[in-house]
């Protein structure tokens, strides 16, 4: 079972909101030319269910986070390249063991086919905030 992009954000959204509040900005997907329309988007394998469980079962909260009662948001930015691989990279930051806790969820995620452009596999990126 394979789903797009507007699955995954939605997916994506839910994981956060149960441990986040989510202040309704609008995600934004980015081709390297600056573009923002593709064809086809990325593959996962199992599906939406599957890559919920992966984001669920990788991401946490730093201990002294909690500890500190950290409270703010992120900007986390996921690029997936040509290969498939997925690269987590903060935009705005909170502090670095929150920042590092986002980065690290993105780096498990195993997409099985990259997004294509013209028939052609192309790296794309996609953003949006984590409040906590």
């Amino acid at each position: 079972m394979t789903f797009n992009l507007k699955h995954f954000l939605i997916i994506i959204s839910f994981v956060f909101t149960k441990s986040y509040s989510q202040d309704g900005k609008i995600y934004e997907v980015t081709l390297p030319d600056g573009s923002k329309h593709i064809e086809q988007y990325f593959k996962y394998p199992g599906g939406k269910e599957a890559l919920l469980k992966d984001l669920r079962d990788n991401f946490y909260i730093p201990k002294q986070a909690i500890k500190d009662k950290v409270s703010g948001q992120i900007i986390l930015a996921i690029t997936i390249d040509t290969t498939g691989i997925a690269k987590g990279k903060i935009l705005k930051s909170l502090r670095p063991d929150v920042d590092s806790a986002a980065v690290q969820v993105v780096r498990k995620l195993k997409i099985s086919e990259p997004a294509k452009q013209d028939n052609k596999k192309v790296p794309f990126t996609l953003s949006f905030p984590i409040t906590i």
